[in-house]
């Protein structure tokens, strides 16, 4: 089996998410689109996971690579590859797949919780009714069609959702360990001013104890799509 990376930019890495893959014997593969590299052939991977990044989906202009990593994505969609897109790279599939990205009327920046309603407990059994995870995005998005909500904040509605057994993506980062969470806060330590639901660099830092659990999630989360 054979997973490919889509990454937007050095710190924003795979994380726990690659570590998943390795131990399952998957090949990982990455395409940095911010280093203008080219992609492969969408139909050569099994897997694609889309990551964050401190762009808007919209960004063309700043990002051109933007307008080809979209077209990529829709082919791994139409090819009915196993997505997995993590913030931006969930915004980005939600746009694709017909949902409407805008900004959420808060930054969400730190550790909080969020609730995990019914179809997710359904499809997950013995999920707990909230997890703290690491939020770090402005925009939000609205469900595109055929999508089942898993999962809300108080301070953004949309925080996950699933497609069939083929996408699944998370509005937070449930990928995050220790070195990834340290290199989000060096990426943007001017942006974490303290406010409702943005906390400081050094609360994020203190929140490394969520990460075992978080890891924990994710994998069973990615042991159902690969069922």
């Amino acid at each position: 089996m054979k997973l490919h990376v889509f990454q937007h930019e050095p710190c924003e890495q795979p994380a726990h998410l690659a570590e998943w893959a390795r131990l399952r014997g998957f090949e990982i593969s990455t395409t940095h689109w911010y280093l203008g590299e080219t992609p492969p052939d969408m139909r050569d991977i099994d897997w694609l996971a889309v990551l964050g990044g401190p762009m808007n989906i919209y960004q063309h202009r700043d990002h051109p690579w933007l307008v080809g990593e979209k077209q990529k994505i829709r082919e791994a969609v139409d090819l009915g590859k196993k997505i997995v897109g993590i913030c931006l790279g969930a915004q980005l599939l939600a746009d694709l797949l017909g949902g409407k990205v805008y900004q959420n009327p808060h930054r969400e920046i730190g550790w909080f919780p969020v609730r995990w309603l019914e179809p997710a407990r359904l499809l997950l059994p013995g999920l707990p009714t909230q997890t703290t995870v690491l939020h770090w995005h402005g925009d939000t998005f609205d469900l595109p069609p055929g999508a089942v909500h898993l999962a809300e904040s108080e301070a953004c509605p949309n925080q996950a959702f699933v497609i069939g057994k083929q996408i699944l993506a998370f509005q937070f980062h449930i990928e995050v360990t220790p070195d990834s969470i340290w290199a989000l806060t060096e990426m943007d330590r001017a942006g974490l001013t303290p406010d409702t639901w943005v906390q400081d660099e050094t609360t994020i830092q203190s929140g490394n104890s969520h990460t075992g659990s978080n890891q924990r999630l994710l994998e069973s989360w990615l042991d159902w799509l690969a069922m």
